[in-house]
């Protein structure tokens, strides 16, 4: 039988940041063209993919659209948020969280 440990370790989540760069969590998701996907466990975090945010001006559709492109992450960490796209969002299960610094800590 597995202990809670065990099941720590092999569990992971999924998350999706706005970066510039890849170190920094300094983008608003608004200007993002694309979200850097991390893979998070008990060992640490490490970049999996980027992924193509859908074009702007389509306003809830866009919003719409990227929830459907994060569909295995559940949580966004962004540099900023308008309120639409955090509904949006967050209806659609992703925990979204505003923050500034490095994406390790």
């Amino acid at each position: 039988m597995e202990n809670d440990i065990d099941k720590q370790t092999k569990s992971s989540i999924r998350a999706a940041v706005t970066t510039y760069e890849g170190l920094l969590i300094n983008q608003h998701l608004g200007m993002a063209d694309q979200l850097w996907i991390f893979e998070i466990d008990a060992d640490g975090s490490h970049m999996i993919e980027r992924r193509q945010t859908p074009p702007v001006g389509t306003g809830d559709e866009r919003w719409q659209a990227l929830s459907g492109i994060l569909h295995d992450c559940s949580v966004l960490l962004t540099g900023g948020i308008g309120e639409r796209p955090l509904e949006v969002l967050s209806a659609g299960g992703i925990k979204v969280y505003e923050a500034e610094g490095m994406i390790e800590d």
